[in-house]
């Protein structure tokens, strides 16, 4: 008996469900299409088609003008075909959204007086999509306390007043509200802002306009937590405008152009600038009053009025911006400031190898980082810069170009030697690679940077011996930032670079190879120690082809899964020259092998770290590929700055190509034979740079 109850209660919660189930299907089934036009329909007011819809509805809106204060109050889609023109009758909203869920699309409002309002949404979760707010006395759209809705492709133009009944309305304002989001709104020529915030958290602003508006693009009031990403606010009264407003991030924006201020920070703190423009303002691009704790970091700020201007404001973080402008500081009872981080490897705003403090130019190309002196090349001046007694930038950054000169006792151009010898010495400032191309023993030098006629795919050899190369494999490797100037990013799967194989590339005797290099995965395919071979790059029959090779640079050396170079010797067979030594992933090295015509060398860094010895290497008109061994290996990570000579480098020149900063770059070239030599020097600093003397001959006699 017990049993038949209990399952006599299960029967009717299963009939119940059942019931309930087939309710919402049938209401989702029933779902209707409601059609509004001005004439010829059931309809010819959008009102009353809301009151005769059911929740989950659709009313589609014919084009034509509508004279109606439109109230959704209704969970529906509203849909305007041929962009139907809502004008609103008296102070109150053109279209109100007053139940939550609802999807507006299409429309034209117009014709609100204040306070009424083009689109007013006090609901949650709506979307409103593709609609157009112009001529409304007070806002063109209004979020009041609402959450969770999205506005998506929609313009807002000549709303709000300015007059002397004072000044309100925005083209778009969030006001007591949370976790919106816009994408992609155009806000312009309205009569105050363009997008405004007010007591507002946590909402994501992406892809907007804000131009043309008589006060800011956009302004944050008391509003907490809100990202602002790739917006543009520019052409305004001022641009963007943060007030008591904390926690929040603004990134890639742009606040050009403005009669005032490009970014302002009134009262607010703990805020992240970064990756923002603010250009041609009249007075300034970014100022921070009466605020603190902020992150201002890799931000442009240039040719306006001042740079940035601090008043009553201390413990800021500003570092890795550009600030070229004509008066680049203003203070005003302000505090210390921190203007730099501790000076660390990446890539910064000016394209250099490490990070610390900022970029200070004029216009005119006397700024502190226009003229510092770099001797060593690391893109960071050698002299702190003091912004007044309390603020100084101990790291700040530098793009002088390089120098490089030939110094006594360098032969002078058209000299005639009676010895066998000549001593070239060279002065070098701002670089940090350099070497000497000897009687146009430069076979090919490869940058990859993407100028003077370079693309993704072609790549240019800059030793003028015609070597270029092209992209090969099923993907082009990526053009990413390099060791110096741009690289190439490489798969390890699929891409590499075919650079030919001309004669002047089909060396047996004497050569130098070298190449800076930054692997992704530290030995990744030699977990046991022996097998695995990791490519960077070869001079082989092909990507695959393991008959005809002449030399490769790999991991797999025996013994261990070391880089090295491994050369074919004629007649001695394969020969190592390794580094032994484990790469960390995500740096950069300078890798280099040298053969004189008995010895081979392998170098890291500058430094010699194994030698070796063959009799000559086998010569075949094979291909030199970059980024693969010719075995079928690929390179995983990013190689820069590769460069073949027809001869083996001193080590000292090994260490002025590695560091020309901290080493010499000379050479004393012996046992010349009697006739004629020519010999240039180039030298280039991080950002890609690259200076050249005069080309220079002499006789020996």
């Amino acid at each position: 008996m017990i049993m038949k109850k209990v399952y006599g209660r299960h029967a009717l919660k299963m009939a119940i469900g059942i019931t309930m189930l087939g309710l919402l299907l049938a209401g989702s089934a029933n779902a209707a299409t409601l059609t509004v036009c001005p004439g010829g329909c059931i309809y010819s007011s959008i009102n009353d088609a809301i009151n005769a819809a059911g929740s989950r509805d659709t009313i589609i809106v014919q084009s034509g003008t509508y004279n109606e204060n439109v109230n959704v109050n209704k969970q529906l889609t509203l849909r305007g075909v041929g962009a139907p023109v809502v004008k609103a009758m008296g102070s109150k909203s053109a279209i109100k959204l007053s139940a939550n869920g609802i999807r507006l699309e299409g429309f034209d409002v117009t014709g609100a007086s204040y306070p009424g309002e083009g689109i007013e949404i006090i609901s949650n979760g709506n979307t409103v999509v593709s609609n157009n707010a112009y001529n409304n006395d007070n806002n063109g759209f209004s979020l009041f306390q609402s959450v969770n809705n999205t506005l998506i492709g929609n313009n807002a133009f000549n709303n709000g007043y300015s007059g002397r009944n004072g000044k309100y309305g925005s083209g778009i304002s969030v006001s007591f509200s949370l976790n919106n989001t816009l994408i992609g709104n155009n806000a312009s020529y309205n009569k105050n802002d363009g997008i405004s915030f007010s007591s507002s958290l946590n909402n994501t602003l992406i892809g907007n306009n804000a131009t043309s508006n008589n006060d800011f693009g956009i302004s944050l009031s008391s509003s907490p937590g809100n990202t602002l990403i790739g917006s543009n606010a520019s052409g305004n009264g001022n641009g963007i405008i943060l007030t008591s407003s904390l926690n929040n991030t603004l990134i890639g924006n742009n606040a050009n152009s403005n009669n005032g201020i490009g970014i302002y920070l009134d009262s607010s703190g703990s805020n992240l600038l970064r990756g923002n423009n603010a250009a041609n303002n009249n007075r300034i691009g970014i100022s921070l009053a009466s605020s603190s704790d902020n992150i201002l970091s890799g931000n442009n700020v240039t040719n306006n009025d001042y740079g940035i201007s601090l008043e009553f404001s201390g413990n800021n973080l500003i570092y890795n911006n550009i600030y070229n402008n004509f008066n680049n500081i203003l203070f005003y009872n302000s505090n210390i400031n921190t203007w730099g981080i501790t000076k660390q490897s990446g890539t910064n705003i000016l394209g250099g190898p490490y990070l610390g403090g900022n970029f200070w130019a004029n216009p005119d190309g006397t700024g502190f980082g226009q003229t510092c002196s770099d001797t060593n090349g690391d893109g960071i001046c050698d002299a702190t810069y003091a912004l007044d007694s309390d603020n100084v930038d101990s790291l700040p950054l530098s793009n002088q170009p390089p120098s490089i000169s030939f110094t006594n006792p360098t032969p002078a151009n058209g000299a005639i030697l009676s010895q066998d010898y000549a001593y070239i010495n060279t002065t070098v400032y701002g670089s940090s690679t350099a070497f000497i191309d000897w009687n146009r023993s430069l076979a090919g030098w490869w940058r990859f940077n993407i100028e003077r006629g370079e693309n993704v795919s072609f790549f240019r050899d800059w030793s003028k011996h015609g070597n270029n190369a092209v992209c090969s494999g099923e993907n082009c490797p990526a053009n990413v930032p390099g060791k110096f100037g741009n690289a190439l990013g490489f798969d390890g799967s699929n891409d590499y670079v075919d650079a030919g194989n001309r004669e002047i590339l089909n060396i047996t005797k004497a050569v130098t190879i070298e190449a800076w290099i930054n692997p992704e995965a530290a030995q990744e395919k030699c977990d046991d120690g022996i097998s695995g071979n990791y490519g960077v790059m070869s001079k082989a029959g092909g990507p695959a082809n393991s008959a005809n090779w002449s030399w490769q640079l790999r991991y797999g050396a025996p013994g261990g899964c070391y880089l090295g170079f491994n050369f074919n010797g004629n007649p001695e067979g394969s020969r190592w020259v390794t580094v032994k030594q484990n790469l960390t992933p995500g740096q950069w090295y300078h890798i280099a092998g040298t053969f004189n015509g008995n010895d081979l060398n392998s170098y890291l860094n500058g430094d010699l770290m194994e030698t070796n010895k063959i009799s000559a290497i086998k010569g075949y008109h094979n291909m030199l590929i970059i980024g693969n061994d010719g075995w079928g290996n690929s390179f995983n990570g990013k190689i820069d700055e590769v460069r073949i000579h027809r001869r083996a480098l001193s080590s000292e020149e090994i260490k002025a190509s590695y560091g020309a900063g901290i080493y010499r770059l000379y050479r004393n070239f012996t046992d010349l034979a009697v006739g004629t030599y020519n010999y240039r020097a180039y030298a280039q600093n991080v950002q890609g740079n690259v200076i050249q003397t005069e080309k220079r001959t002499f006789s020996r006699i």
